[in-house]
Order: structure tokens, then sequence, then C-alpha cells
């Protein structure tokens, strides 16, 4: 296993370097390194001031939605592409709760640029189940180059690429 510690190193050129760690740890990680430069720098020491700030996406009231629980405050701008598209609503694959809202949303709000960075990076669900992803593919490829101003061949190529990678994650 793998430690998942951080490390400060401060090089001679007074170069603040950090290493490992874990997002769960990431305010201790850089409250360490300000203290760091602030020492550096011959600033005197303050609290942070950044301990008790929310975390975009934070404040949330409940959402019942299994398919937007994890995007907190976020969650109300999906459901806004709802009104925007009805069809937005319908899923992705009839398994998942995963909607062609969350692609839409992937795309305008989280940079994804293809089929990969939506079913592997966004919602995942090449981890949950790389057969429901393979045939998910095409209905993301489409709505996603509508969104990207793509042509046919792009869609082609993506399916493609896509499920090559996807193949890797089928149990044998």
């Amino acid at each position: 296993m793998l430690a998942r510690d951080h490390t400060i190193i401060v090089a001679q050129s007074n170069m603040i370097s950090i290493t490992g760690g874990k997002w769960t740890t990431y305010r201790k990680m850089a409250e360490e390194v300000i203290n760091n430069a602030a020492f550096i720098a011959g600033l005197p020491k303050k609290e942070s001031i950044t301990k008790h700030f929310s975390i975009h996406g934070n404040n949330c009231p409940k959402n019942n939605n299994e398919a937007l629980g994890y995007y907190g405050s976020d969650a109300p701008l999906i459901e806004a592409l709802y009104a925007e598209n009805a069809n937005w609503q319908q899923k992705i694959h009839p398994q998942f709760a995963y909607t062609q809202a969350q692609v839409i949303f992937a795309v305008r709000n989280e940079m994804a640029c293809n089929v990969e960075d939506v079913l592997a990076r966004r919602i995942r669900l090449l981890f949950l189940d790389a057969q429901a992803a393979m045939d998910a593919a095409p209905l993301v490829a489409k709505l996603m180059a509508a969104e990207l101003n793509k042509k046919e061949d792009w869609i082609q190529q993506q399916i493609a690429a896509f499920n090559a990678l996807a193949k890797q994650y089928l149990l044998s």
C-alpha cells in the first residue's frame, strides 16, 4: 500500500514543493505551504482565514435524486437543463440513473471534451459497468457533438476510442 502522506520541501533557492497528500487533507497541506512561504519571506504568522470556508458545491439541500446527489449545490444547475430540453431528463443507460443533462453539464461546466471524460472521469460509469458505458457511448458522443459543434466523423471516432478503452475493463 502506498503512503498518502504529504511532504513539503524547501529548496536552497526557497522554492517550496509539496509531494503526495490526498484530497481530504488539502487544507492542512495548503496551510503548511503558506506557513513555510510566510516564514521564508519574513512575514508575521497569521491564522488561516480559509479554515472554515466552504468548498464549491458544498452547500446543498437534500437531493433525493440518486444521480445528482454528489453534485452538491450544482444539482439545481443540472435540473435547470431539464427545462431547456425535456429529452435531457432521459437516462443515458436504462440500468443507471445518469441523465443526458449530466452529459451536457459536464461539457458546459466541467470542461469535458470527449466521451472518456464524461463516462470515466465525470460520472464514472466506465468503472461501475464497462459494458453499460459502451452501450451509452453513442448517445453520449451524439450529445457532446451537438454541444461542441462536431460532425459525424468525430462521433464515430469518439465511440471507437472509448470502446477500445472500455474493453480493457470488461470482465472476461
